[in-house]
């Protein structure tokens, strides 16, 4: 008697399989297939991520070179002088030079970054004549600044951009008279790094 109860649940176990296994089969692609689905739709979701974050990080390296590039600088002239025509001048009184761009021996602002820089240069003379100063930049003027009269001061504050390793300085380009300019903080040579490239 229990035997034969095995055996109709048997043939009642062998003639339902043929009916379910199509039946999990299908559900077990459908759950393949959306599986794959989802998978390839987070592959996107983290590539257009990925772009982004790159996107972000470039453009932080961007802002932090524009913002953290800190250059200037600022030099006086120690002692009185007189400067004949085509001569530098050599504003030795350092008063600050951050980035170390200012060489004080030859007068010469050498820029460390490329960017637009802001020039400014103030002079004043002591004694009678007139002359013409101007901003130089890899040999080109760049501004001009006269002096005509005893003790009265002139300034000159020139935008203009310069690449990295061009020469700034200052010179005297005409003289009549040879006036001596005034110093101490009376005359002063001074540049300030704007923005960087």
């Amino acid at each position: 008697m229990a035997l034969g109860i095995v055996f109709l649940v048997l043939v009642e176990v062998i003639s339902v399989r043929p009916l379910i296994a199509p039946l999990a089969s299908q559900h077990n692609e459908e759950t393949f297939e959306g599986l794959a689905k989802r998978v390839g739709d987070l592959e996107a979701v983290v590539q257009k991520q990925t772009t982004q974050i790159l996107n972000i990080t470039n453009q932080l390296a961007l802002l932090t070179k524009h913002t953290d590039t800190a250059i200037s600088f600022t030099a006086f002239l120690r002692t009185p002088r007189k400067y004949p025509p085509k001569s530098p001048i050599k504003f030795d009184d350092v008063k600050n030079n951050i980035g170390g761009g200012y060489n004080q021996c030859s007068g010469v602002f050498r820029a460390p970054v490329s960017g637009m820089y802001m020039f400014t240069l103030a002079l004043e003379s002591e004694s009678a004549g007139i002359a013409d100063y101007r901003i130089m930049k890899q040999g080109q003027e760049m501004n001009y600044l006269s002096i005509a009269e005893t003790y009265v001061k002139g300034t000159d504050t020139s935008i203009f951009h310069v690449n990295v390793g061009d020469d700034v300085s200052v010179d005297c380009a005409v003289s009549n008279g040879s006036p001596t300019l005034r110093g101490g903080v009376f005359s002063f040579f001074s540049g300030y790094l704007l923005r960087a490239d």
